[in-house]
């Protein structure tokens, strides 16, 4: 047969021809076409089938984990109405099983793409302690008092705001803020807030109040608070530019409930949970893309503490830090206290603030004038106005006398954050560290970033697990994992870090000396493998480029 081109071919291909070889070619398509109508039905069949397996796994997770609130809840409330034993609702809590989640559902497919350090799971906690830590601020009506003159710490105060709303969401039953200012918001201000804050057990109130009020407007809530004793349950003050969480509140009424039980409701009142306020070290430069890497050391700092022991080779204990005296250590927890007493703030419940009324020299109901020089009552004698109000009066031994009181196992949680991260940078005598004194493009201004007494959060507490070194958790209660999941360029710190953990994970959660030295986030070893891999690339382009 001629050779069939050009349109002839193409037309001679579309039509149902009688020859052999054209109805081969159409059995073929047909049976192609069969062969994916039946692969495109089975993975719908599949698909089906797995939506099913999910809806009948989120059923079971959704059944099971109801279960485990009722019976939770059931156990925890029999337990605080004396019906039982702490063991036995221990037992009962463990009986119960942990919540499902996602991620024990879906376990055995985890352990397929990922090796864990730590592969135990958390043992169940004892009632006593599902007491303390579920449900905390449930019942709590909590009121708060700003002191906020005007708008010069806008950013910070509104930070301030979200920190109590966040009580409210939390699970609080009321949450009433009080603001004491000399200015008014724009109405937009408020309505914009409206949006923000839509928790409905959650108010803001401004009292404006006349500007010559000055410095004693730090005294307002005093008043506010008494008037108000019957009708909430806990009571905070607090400037306009620190962060308080639900976990500082929550922290603060537990550990005071703890107290109540271990010693008694009245001597209990003798003591306060304290707070400590820090800041991060940022440097003195502008970050942006080309100078990110100047936060890699930046971090937390207790600057009104330790600055002046620090700078003369003074030790942190007992210069910064102290054991509260005649104080047992009370389940498990171990107490002390700042030298410095300032907090900026102060949490107390309406015990607490009728028996600090109660005492001869105290008189907390009434603002008083912080007391001066006694041969120049001008100057402060114990701090401004506003540091006397705030802690100064209430931990003082002259006047209210109260022993403030830390847990150092939940010291972390009990530390709020000063937001203007300026008054570090008060404190003089050296410059930090970054890069560990290796020089790294483009060379940084770092000579305001505070001085050599500066007492960072880490470095108090390695100091304080030497002094008062913490027990073993037999199993250890892993709250904190770690998953590798490293496939290519590992390199010789995450093998050291990742060998460290399981060995602490081993020793039931201690640290050893070696942990406790090798603390820097960027090791001068791992900086020069980078270094080293960064000049083979570039050399790597530049042979390419010839």
């Amino acid at each position: 047969m001629p050779k069939l081109q050009g349109k002839t071919a193409v037309k001679s291909t579309l039509n149902f021809t009688t020859t052999k070889g054209n109805k081969k070619t159409w059995l073929d398509y047909l049976l192609v076409a069969a062969l994916l109508a039946l692969l495109m039905h089975s993975i719908s069949l599949l698909n089906r089938g797995h939506v099913l397996f999910e809806q009948q796994e989120d059923a079971f997770q959704v059944a099971h984990k109801q279960q485990f609130l009722i019976q939770r809840e059931k156990v925890a409330a029999d337990f605080s109405a004396g019906r039982g034993t702490s063991e036995e609702a221990s037992s009962s809590a463990a009986a119960v099983g942990p919540p499902v989640t996602t991620e024990n559902v879906n376990s055995a497919k985890q352990q397929q793409v990922a090796k864990f350090v730590t592969p135990q799971q958390h043992p169940e906690i004892s009632t006593s302690k599902l007491v303390d830590t579920f449900n905390i601020l449930q019942d709590l009506k909590i009121l708060v008092a700003i002191a906020s003159f005007d708008f010069a710490q806008v950013p910070h105060f509104e930070e301030t705001l979200d920190g109590y709303h966040e009580l409210c969401v939390a699970g609080a039953k009321v949450v009433d803020v009080v603001i004491h200012t000399t200015v008014i918001y724009p109405v937009a201000w408020l309505d914009m807030w409206s949006t923000r804050f839509p928790c409905p057990r959650f108010t803001l109130t401004f009292v404006i109040k006349n500007k010559q009020v000055r410095l004693h407007l730090v005294d307002l809530h005093r008043q506010l608070f008494y008037d108000e004793l019957n009708n909430y349950d806990l009571f905070v003050y607090t400037e306009d530019d620190m962060r308080v969480t639900p976990t500082t509140v929550a922290t603060y009424y537990s550990q005071t409930q703890m107290l109540e039980r271990h010693i008694s409701p009245a001597d209990s009142l003798k003591y306060n949970v304290g707070i400590v306020r820090y800041e991060y070290n940022f440097p003195s430069v502008i970050i942006n893309d080309k100078t990110r890497h100047a936060t890699e050391n930046v971090t937390r700092v207790y600057w009104e503490h330790g600055s002046y022991s620090l700078a003369h080779n003074q030790s942190i204990i007992p210069n910064v830090v102290q054991p509260v005296p005649g104080l047992p250590s009370l389940n498990g927890n171990l107490f002390v206290h700042m030298t410095n007493h300032h907090q900026g703030m102060f949490i107390a419940t309406r015990a607490h603030l009728e028996y600090w009324d109660s005492l001869p020299h105290c008189n907390f109901s009434v603002a008083q004038n912080r007391p001066g020089l006694p041969r120049k009552p001008s100057q402060p004698l114990l701090g401004t106005q506003r540091v006397w109000m705030s802690s100064y009066q209430l931990y003082e031994p002259k006047y209210c006398n109260i022993q403030q009181v830390i847990p150092i196992n939940l010291f972390g949680a009990l530390t709020v954050h000063h937001l203007p991260n300026k008054n570090y940078r008060r404190k003089k005598g050296g410059v930090s560290k970054l890069d560990h004194d290796k020089p790294t493009p483009p060379p940084l201004d770092v000579d305001a970033n505070g001085g050599v007494g500066l007492l960072t959060a880490l470095e108090l507490h390695l100091t304080m697990l030497r002094a008062w070194p913490a027990k073993p958790q037999k199993p250890y209660h892993n709250r904190i994992r770690i998953k590798d999941e490293v496939t290519r360029d590992r390199s010789t710190i995450l093998e050291k870090r990742l060998r460290a953990f399981r060995d602490y994970a081993d020793r039931g959660g201690v640290l050893s000396e070696d942990d406790m030295e090798h603390i820097d986030l960027i090791e001068w070893e791992e900086r020069q493998e980078k270094l080293q891999r960064d000049a083979e690339r570039r050399e790597r382009q530049e042979q390419r480029g010839k």
